[in-house]
């Protein structure tokens, strides 16, 4: 595997300083490429320049280390914790992270912890360098013999667009397909694969982890900024990617209403 490059996000510098020469010990090929006493200045840094793994302090002045992800938005940066603070735990497992330490730390804990990102990282790329096996999508948006092929974790499957309500990605690089018909297909390629494949067909990428199809969007809540599918599900719509929603979904709206007044 290529080297990995981790950032890491601390207000105090000695404990930055101490995360390092403990990475330093670690028998493995990775490169750090920035460490930040400011949240703020980390943000910044990563909207131009991704590293694959942040370690992560929780607790910092104007900003904490959720805050940093829900503004990053970005699933493909991996996060470990690194915190004194036992009381997130369960906040970082939804957040997704690969692990999450407690502070005084030992060498072995960081080292597992960056065993176990190096494996989903790996995944990560073996899915991505998948591209070609997958077919593209016909330009029709609306064409409900539109295909695709997906690889899961036994065999391909076949999915009509018309039937997927939509798409959330899964720890360890991996996609789970909600169908209209209450049904799920586990794909083995990361969600931003399917975001590139599908985000000019009536795909839209509402949150960091979350691709729904528009065709299925009944309805917008701004008060709790949400979507409402035609399941009666209710999925987040990441604040930030409010204006454009609403100019895609009016668009897939008026396509819709086109093609049934020509019918």
């Amino acid at each position: 595997m290529n080297p990995i490059s981790i950032a890491i996000v601390d207000d105090e510098v000695d404990n930055i300083s101490l995360i390092n020469k403990s990475l330093h010990s670690y028998p493995s090929q990775f490169t750090v490429v920035g460490s930040f006493t400011d949240p703020r200045e980390a943000l910044s840094s990563f909207k131009e320049n991704k590293p694959d793994l942040v370690l992560l302090d929780v607790e910092m002045p104007g900003m904490t280390g959720f805050d940093l992800l829900s503004q990053l938005d970005d699933e493909s940066i991996e996060v470990v914790f690194i915190t004194g603070h036992d009381q997130y735990a369960i906040k970082a497992i939804k957040c997704a992270a690969v692990d999450y330490i407690l502070k005084p730390f030992d060498r072995a804990e960081l080292h597992n912890a960056i065993n176990k990102a190096k494996i989903t990282l790996g995944n990560k790329r073996v899915r991505l360098n998948s591209i070609h096996r997958t077919p593209s999508p016909t330009q029709n948006v609306d064409d409900e013999v539109s295909k695709l092929i997906v690889p899961g974790t036994s065999a391909y499957l076949s999915i009509t667009y018309e039937n997927i309500l939509y798409l959330r990605a899964i720890r360890g690089g991996y996609t789970m397909f909600y169908m209209t018909d209450g049904t799920k297909s586990l794909a083995t390629n990361p969600l931003v694969f399917y975001d590139n494949l599908l985000g000019e067909h009536g795909f839209f990428r509402s949150h960091k982890s979350t691709l729904i199809n528009l065709r299925h969007v009944l309805a917008y809540e701004p008060n709790m900024i949400l979507t409402r599918l035609a399941n009666g599900e209710e999925l987040p719509l990441a604040t930030r990617r409010k204006t454009e929603f609403m100019k895609e979904w009016k668009a897939m709206q008026d396509m819709i209403t086109k093609l049934k007044t020509s019918d």
